[in-house]
């Protein structure tokens, strides 16, 4: 949560049913941490310097992430989107949920390639994950292509799309971390893998498309501007 306002001399935050509460700035951020899920609503009184001192007062709201945090995107939900010839898609029954998606490795000629577009609670930090099982990935050089909304305060530096390189050949039925990112709901923040991974087709190495797990670290600063006119 971040505020700000204007010409202030002192301001109180009080928040209900959360520990924090007492002086703040005119202008700041708070974070809260290790609270139950819910909404909670603070009152946020900044003072200006006039005399008698005059009161100005807002009410914000801000969610705290529960268990709703953490999305899976699985390929029999509607977020799981094959693309390419239909003759070059197999199913196996392993992997999350004893099911998954593979197709042999193309070289650098994309074919066939799978997007995971998840229903994301909200704006946030998600750190993302795929799940490879432990048949049908034998690919060296998967290139998961991940799409974010802005850049993440968790790796500030990072532009979209990031791609992952993942040898899919050393994991067995394991969840692979892919970093953590900004996204925001909507078309914009998903994940791709195509079947061009650079290595030699000859190879017939298959590479596998399961579930993806976005688990949401932050919550996106809720930003309130205090319109303040202060008269003395």
């Amino acid at each position: 949560m971040e505020w700000q306002s204007v010409d202030a001399t002192s301001a109180m935050l009080f928040t209900d049913d959360l520990p924090q509460g007492g002086p703040v700035p005119p202008t700041g951020s708070m974070q809260f941490k290790d609270v139950p899920a819910g909404t909670y609503g603070l009152r946020l009184v900044v003072e200006n310097d006039a005399d008698p001192p005059q009161l100005d007062q807002a009410t914000l709201i801000v969610d705290v992430a529960g268990d709703a945090g953490v999305v899976i995107a699985d390929d029999d939900d509607a977020g799981f989107v094959r693309y390419g010839n239909p003759d070059f898609w197999w199913e196996a029954d392993v992997g999350y949920d004893n099911h998954m998606v593979w197709t042999y490795i193309n070289g650098d000629m994309v074919s066939n390639w799978i997007e995971w577009h998840p229903d994301l609670p909200a704006c946030g930090d998600y750190a993302v994950s795929a799940f490879v099982p432990r048949q049908n990935a034998t690919a060296h050089e998967a290139r998961y292509e991940v799409y974010f909304a802005a850049q993440s305060t968790i790796a500030p530096n990072d532009e979209s799309p990031r791609v992952v390189v993942v040898n899919q050949s050393t994991y067995l039925d394991e969840w692979v971390p892919l970093g953590a990112y900004r996204f925001e709901p909507g078309e914009e923040s998903y994940l791709r893998l195509t079947d061009a991974t650079g290595e030699d087709p000859n190879s017939l190495r298959k590479i596998a498309f399961d579930a993806v797990r976005w688990e949401l670290q932050a919550r996106c600063p809720t930003r309130v501007l205090l319109p303040l006119i202060l008269r003395k």
